[in-house]
């Protein structure tokens, strides 16, 4: 993917210090340890890989001000640290701020009270974000049509994880109305294994509107069956949506 240019190797290198004078004077406001890692990073790092570090919301709010001051980190990957409501706040808002974000990865948290401000976010400043990864964190279907909401006028947004977030029928149809409400959605790859979906019904739905660009859908361990599954298939192999593409 291409890297916008920054002005000189002298200002980004600047612009990194400044951001971790800024997390570590976060990190003694919100009395939390900072990441070793990242203070001992040398130079420019497009990706900020915090997996299983076990942040929490302290730990987050103090992360989110490193996220929003520099401006050369594009991926975040933060599954499994215990991030809620006010982490994922302060994570969104930083990611609408810092503009340039391009993966969001926050598999194995509990962020679904923070959803509004992540529509928000995508709605303003967040228009770089191409891949989300929100499996696994108890969204419930309240949480799916959230991110439907979000989703629904943005274009540049192509790839969804919601697996493992115990979605059900009327959660994923509220979804998919939401997503097709308009043209704009540009998502192409969703994730919905390890759900709660027995009914091919809203699958068939989406698949006949003309608003659906979706390429390819991950129903793994659902609770289709036999008959569900071969239901979805009929409508694809009769021209309601699109063939899945080639795997790599």
């Amino acid at each position: 993917r291409h890297r916008p240019r920054l002005k000189s190797p002298e200002k980004t290198l600047k612009n990194v210090e400044r951001s971790k004078e800024a997390y570590l004077e976060k990190c003694m406001d919100m009395r939390t340890a900072p990441i070793t890692k990242l203070l001992q990073s040398q130079g420019p790092a497009h990706e900020v890989d915090l997996t299983h570090r076990g942040l929490g919301n302290r730990g987050a709010v103090a992360l989110a001000t490193f996220i929003a001051t520099n401006e050369v980190i594009r991926n975040l990957h933060l599954g499994d640290n215990n991030v809620s409501k006010e982490g994922g706040e302060a994570i969104f808002d930083a990611v609408d701020k810092h503009g340039k974000i391009e993966e969001i990865h926050l598999a194995g948290n509990a962020v679904g009270p923070a959803l509004q401000r992540l529509t928000a976010a995508m709605s303003s400043g967040a228009r770089s974000v191409k891949v989300i990864d929100l499996s696994k964190n108890k969204l419930g279907d309240e949480g799916c049509v959230e991110i439907g909401r979000a989703l629904a006028e943005t274009a540049w947004v192509e790839q969804l994880s919601l697996a493992d977030n115990q979605v059900t029928d009327s959660g994923i149809a509220k979804f998919f109305d939401e997503l097709c409400s308009n043209d704009a959605s540009g998502l192409k790859v969703l994730d919905l294994r390890w759900n709660r979906l027995r009914s091919p019904k809203p699958f068939i739905n989406a698949l006949t509107h003309p608003a659906f660009v979706l390429q390819y859908i991950d129903l793994t361990w659902n609770k289709l069956g036999t008959n569900g599954a071969a239901a979805i298939a009929k409508c694809i192999q009769g021209g309601g949506g699109p063939p899945p593409p080639p795997r790599s």
